[in-house]
């Protein structure tokens, strides 16, 4: 649905796609290989740019029908200096998703979330010179919850409790694998907080985008690089929704 969605909403995401490619294209140093994380179908990315710096550019996404866009932008570079990477990211969410249906049927999904355990990424063990992570720490959470609850809607709040803390440790491992080789350079461009608004009155409903723990580890381990913020209007009152539209805040930062 992402490009569906863009297509709908193109001028309002227009502004943050420019100040993600603008902010990549001003901070990303030379090297040899880069990996991008949730490249996507390339809306955010300067590929020219990232190619005239780098060697090979390595672009990693979980989406199937991402792989054309790479083909069709990279032309005779895809599969020689762009490398495309398919599959899930976090090493852990297909695991996990195996263990669900069991874990609610037999009744017991809240010791189940407990003890779903997220390792470091397997991308975060490669020999890349640095890594982008474009738009997921605060997506990958997302897909977990979305999952759990078209098999278990109605949850208890402990059962929530249980559900947040798991997503928190998707989010911890995927900051950890960022920080994992010390003289390798991340950047990081991430959803911190959704706003949903109705154009008929003042107040806005608030959620977060980074859980429990992961919230502290990226403003403590992000926070003495290069920083910059900005609103996304993804999904405008009347365009996507009768009801409700909705803003991000976007953070975008780097650790060298």
């Amino acid at each position: 649905g992402i490009g569906q969605r863009y297509e709908r909403c193109a001028a309002w995401w227009q502004p943050h796609l420019e100040l993600t490619k603008s902010f990549i294209c001003a901070n990303a140093p030379k090297g040899s290989q880069v990996a991008v994380l949730g490249a996507g179908r390339l809306l955010d990315i300067d590929l020219d740019s990232l190619l005239e710096r780098y060697k090979e550019v390595h672009l990693f996404d979980a989406d199937p029908e991402a792989v054309s866009y790479w083909k069709s932008v990279c032309g005779k570079a895809y599969g020689k200096r762009v490398i495309g990477r398919l599959g899930d990211l976090t090493d852990s969410l297909q695991r996990w998703s195996e263990g669900l249906d069991s874990a609610i049927k037999s009744s017991r999904l809240e010791d189940f979330l407990w003890n779903c355990h997220a390792d470091i990424p397997a991308w975060a063990h490669e020999a890349f010179d640095g890594y982008i992570s474009l738009n997921i720490l605060g997506q990958i959470p997302l897909y977990w919850r979305g999952r759990v609850l078209a098999q278990a809607s109605a949850l208890s709040p402990s059962q929530w409790q249980a559900l947040e803390a798991s997503m928190a440790r998707l989010q911890i491992a995927h900051l950890n694998g960022l920080l994992a080789r010390s003289g390798v350079w991340s950047m990081l461009v991430t959803d911190t907080e959704y706003y949903f608004y109705q154009c008929d009155k003042s107040e806005w409903r608030v959620e977060p985008a980074l859980f429990g723990a992961a919230e502290e580890l990226f403003k403590s381990r992000f926070s003495g690089g290069i920083c910059d913020s900005w609103l996304w209007h993804i999904a405008p009152q009347f365009v996507e929704s009768e009801d409700e539209g909705e803003i991000h805040r976007v953070e975008a930062r780097q650790n060298l």
